[in-house]
């Protein structure tokens, strides 16, 4: 409330009442605003100091909606071990991790507005910005992707080399289908003797000999190979020279460039908590299983097992910080995507990711 104050009367007389008069009027309008209810002024208008003061230190947590690329899973152990153990909190976010799905695709989430960031697959990203979408990429989860091909050990198929005359399972549409052309159009292998065999979710067709290489994650679907007594040989386009990105942590163009700081603290409490996973595997599960109670144990300690590697791990001589992009996998991703006519419309690459958000620049 502004309180006005007039002194009226000569300064050596008369006034002594007027002044009393004045102070007592100006310690009830600070000390007691309710009491002044009836003279004409809101009282929406009359939030004391204090609580003024008390709101300008603690101010509301920045709010946030962050989408997995798929189902809860130990995949994603590392957002799920930074919410449980407060690092978004502690960094001023209150953020909720939502699950992705069918029907729940995270870059049309994020890119309307309905979610703040996400996770998705590199290639998925430069195909959504060939599209005009607005969406960026900031840092990378996974430095290799889990994508994989795998064939029975009694096939003797060790090499995409020897994929003539076998049959090849196809995720048409797929990121495995992306991999697979990029594999055999790099090694120059004539796929006119390869049976390009169009498969879904489910290993049915593996199972019963029907399709020689399935492609799947390797701690997913080669697992439950593997879970079936069924020893195999693992084949992975890294090997090959074919890296690309999955699940790297985007967000709209707006975000990035409106709220460079909430980017940055999300991006670190995201950090901490794989680090964290790295240390503590064994409480990052119990954590994982604790939050999303119909998860299969056994199989979620074999896929987080098999995440994290890629996730913390290195490539050849090269140990990866959390999160760290490298402009020539981009690069590269760009143009196995365009060779495949995959990208609507061409861009500069450098517009679908920032690395200024990566301690390292990179």
């Amino acid at each position: 409330m502004n309180v006005f104050v007039r002194q009226t009367g000569s300064q050596n007389g008369g006034s002594t009442a007027t002044r009393t008069t004045c102070l007592i009027t100006l310690f009830i309008s600070i000390l007691l605003p309710e009491v002044l209810t009836g003279c004409g002024e809101p009282h929406s208008d009359r939030t004391s100091l204090q609580d003024k003061a008390v709101t300008a230190s603690n101010p509301p947590p920045d709010h946030a909606r962050f989408r997995m690329s798929w189902l809860p899973s130990s995949e994603y152990a590392g957002i799920i071990v930074a919410l449980h153990n407060g690092e978004y909190s502690k960094r001023h976010i209150d953020c909720s991790i939502e699950p992705g799905g069918v029907g729940l695709n995270s870059i049309q989430l994020v890119a309307s507005g309905a979610d703040d960031f996400g996770l998705a697959g590199g290639d998925s990203l430069l195909v959504a910005r060939s599209r005009g979408i607005p969406v960026e990429a900031f840092a990378t989860e996974f430095h290799v992707s889990p994508q994989v091909f795998f064939a029975r050990t009694s096939s003797g198929i060790k090499t995409p080399q020897q994929f003539p005359g076998h049959s090849v399972g196809i995720k048409v549409g797929k990121t495995a289908e992306t991999l697979y052309h990029a594999l055999v159009g790099k090694l120059g292998i004539d796929t006119t003797n390869i049976h390009e065999v169009p498969v879904k979710a489910g290993m049915q067709q593996f199972f019963a000999g029907q399709v020689d290489v399935w492609p799947g994650f390797i701690f997913d679907e080669a697992e439950d190979a593997r879970a079936q007594g069924i020893p195999i040989n693992l084949i992975q386009p890294s090997d090959y020279g074919i890296v690309l990105y999955s699940d790297v942590i985007f967000a709209a163009d707006m975000t990035i460039q409106e709220k460079p700081d909430l980017v940055r603290r999300l991006l670190a409490a995201t950090q901490a908590g794989w680090a964290w996973t790295q240390e503590h595997p064994d409480e990052a599960l119990k954590i994982v299983l604790s939050t999303y109670r119909d998860l299969d144990p056994a199989h979620e300690k074999t896929r987080l097992s098999g995440a994290i590697p890629l996730i913390v791990g290195s490539t050849g001589h090269r140990v990866h910080p959390i999160g760290r992009m490298d402009p020539m996998v981009w690069d590269a991703m760009y143009r196995m995507l365009d060779s495949q006519h995959l990208l609507k419309d061409s861009f500069p690459v450098t517009s679908a990711y920032t690395t200024k958000f990566l301690k390292d620049g990179s």
